[in-house]
């Protein structure tokens, strides 16, 4: 036991009487073959106040070469138990694993179904093209994955690393799973380069690495000798008012427009070498190959961020000249119709926020959530404010740029009849091509909101214990419409392979059925809905009125 957890237990022991306590004991195992896990570090906590008098508890424990673990003199009533180590993880993938038991005085309290697996080991050595080792590049685990929409998506597995001097990584906490190795250096008088292991300048040549539970994968990366003629962007940088932008926490990011690449979920960090003058807002990027840039410069003023983004193409030679103004945003309003105004709908509040009268989040019928996402995939989380009715919502100084907008409805107490039939500005369904900040008229977007929805329902044929989504899918003619699509689960302990959906806009949809497994359904791609719509079952779906279908199970290709 660790001395902060034998201090706490110590004053718990005074506080508490002993004929108030408990004993908690338990093993924690491998999953799969149960194997103990010696030096497991558990924490035992009491959310609330000891039974026996107003005491919160805290506790730690190590587990022995058995696996086992005691703690005594624990206050009765509930406790929280976590256990963890390093290089071990929860099956699900978490770093602990948890569970929650009851403590009776005088009693011993057998602790069950703490499990952990041992996570996989990811280790490498970056070298250059004359094999001598490289020390502090950044490298990145990603995940390729399929968004809904069928795009590849890179995202982060774990934080960012960096190698050492000797050159070597290693990330030891990680679930199992298939996985991709990425590498960013720069190099004075060279352009900088990201290079995919094994060694490859081209992410689709990127060997895919699959690590699984306890096994040690090496990859190392060796940067290619590469030949290539970089250049230089340089320019100012302004405010609307023509004046230099000279604050020291201006951010610059120059990125690649490659409709082939996966998208970011995270902006990758520059490694270009950028220089700025804090006086005059002038900057420079060197190490520039040639291609079509997105040039994303931030900028903090009275309080808020400002974004602008230029297009630079770099051909043969030097871009210079580049002006880059930096212009307030503009407010993007928003307001709720329903076809039912008796009906009490609201916009969602963003988590935990406390700034509006309690009279405004009492609960509604229906709570509605909107976003917006920029269309060239700079992760900009744009924030927003709802009046006191809770009826008008605005996001305030968006940067000027093209978006898409998506309204989903999150919480339903009484109906879930309800649904989105639409989002238009100045009479136009915005869905298709979504809103152009700084041109389109954006004062008055307007969600339209359906409360006679159809239901459907059905059977799964052949489902048995096997867990399946049903996907709805709208005629062909409606599908840039991303409210009209939906996804629903069947898990395993329902066998009976019986659905139900409530809240679908009247119209035509193709139904699916489809087996879960690790690949994600690209359900509103036109190649998901071309590919598999003569196997799908056709549907008309009616204002309040329930359908009921059989659909067989989608064997993917």
């Amino acid at each position: 036991m660790s001395l902060f957890g034998i201090v706490l237990l110590a004053i718990a022991l005074q506080q508490v009487p002993q004929n108030q306590t408990g004993i908690i004991e338990g093993t924690v195992n491998l999953a799969g073959n149960n194997k103990p896990i010696a030096g497991v570090h558990i924490h035992v906590t009491r959310d609330g106040v000891s039974s026996a008098r107003n005491v919160p508890f805290n506790a730690d424990a190590i587990t022995d070469d058995s696996g086992r673990f005691t703690l005594r003199a624990v206050p009765t009533g509930s406790v929280r138990i976590e256990a963890s180590r390093s290089g071990y993880l929860a099956p699900s993938g978490a770093s602990s694993v948890s569970t929650t038991v009851g403590v009776r005085a005088n009693e011993r309290t057998e602790v069950t179904g703490l499990t952990l697996i041992k996570s996989p080991i990811i280790r490498g050595l970056i070298t250059d093209s004359e094999d001598r080792p490289v020390a502090g590049v950044g490298v990145e685990i990603l995940r390729l994955s399929i968004d809904e929409r069928g795009r590849k998506t890179w995202s982060r597995a774990s934080p960012p690393l960096r190698s050492d001097a000797q050159g070597h990584f290693e990330l030891t906490s990680i679930r199992p799973g298939e996985y991709y190795v990425r590498a960013a250096l720069g190099m004075p008088n060279a352009a900088g380069r990201v290079v995919y292991f094994p060694g490859t300048l081209d992410f689709n040549a990127a060997a895919k690495i699959t690590a699984r539970e306890g096994e040690t994968i090496f990859a190392d990366i060796r940067f290619p000798h590469v030949q290539t003629t970089t250049f230089k962007v340089s320019g100012r940088i302004l405010h609307s008012l023509s004046r230099p932008a000279n604050s020291p926490s201006i951010g610059i990011s120059l990125v690649e427009r490659d409709p082939f690449t996966p998208l970011e979920r995270t902006l990758p960090a520059s490694i270009a070498r950028t220089t700025m003058d804090e006086t005059t807002g002038r900057f420079e990027v060197r190490g520039i190959r040639p291609g079509t840039y997105d040039l994303f410069v931030t900028a903090p003023a009275s309080g808020k961020n400002y974004l602008s983004k230029v297009t630079v193409d770099v051909r043969d030679r030097d871009v210079e000249d580049v002006d880059v103004v930096v212009r307030p945003g503009v407010d993007v309003k928003a307001r709720l119709i329903a076809d039912d105004n008796s009906q009490d709908f609201r916009f969602a509040l963003l988590p935990g926020d406390r700034s509006l009268p309690m009279v405004v989040r009492r609960p509604a019928k229906a709570n509605i959530q909107l976003s917006v996402t920029r269309k060239d995939g700079y992760p900009y989380r744009a924030q927003f404010v709802v009046d006191e009715q809770g009826t008008l919502l605005t996001f305030p100084d968006l940067p000027e740029g093209d978006y898409e907008v998506s309204a989903e409805i999150k919480s339903i107490l009484n109906n879930t009849d309800f649904y989105i039939s639409d989002v238009r500005v100045a009479g136009r369904s915005v869905y298709a091509d979504g809103i152009r900040v700084g041109l389109d008229p954006v004062d008055s977007l307007e969600i339209l909101i359906g409360t006679r929805g159809g239901t459907l329902t059905g059977v799964v044929l052949g489902k048995g214990k096997s867990s399946v989504r049903i996907i709805v899918v709208p005629d062909q003619l409606r599908r840039n419409n991303p409210a009209l699509y939906r996804m629903e689960s069947l898990f395993t302990k329902d066998d009976s392979g019986q659905f139900r959906i409530r809240g679908i806009p009247p119209g035509t949809y193709k139904i699916f059925a489809v087996a879960v497994d690790d690949d994600p359904v690209p359900y509103r791609s036109s190649e998901f809905a071309a590919q598999y719509e003569n196997r799908a079952v056709s549907v008309q779906m009616d204002q309040g009125i329930t359908t009921s279908i059989r659909v067989p199970i989608l064997r993917r290709d």
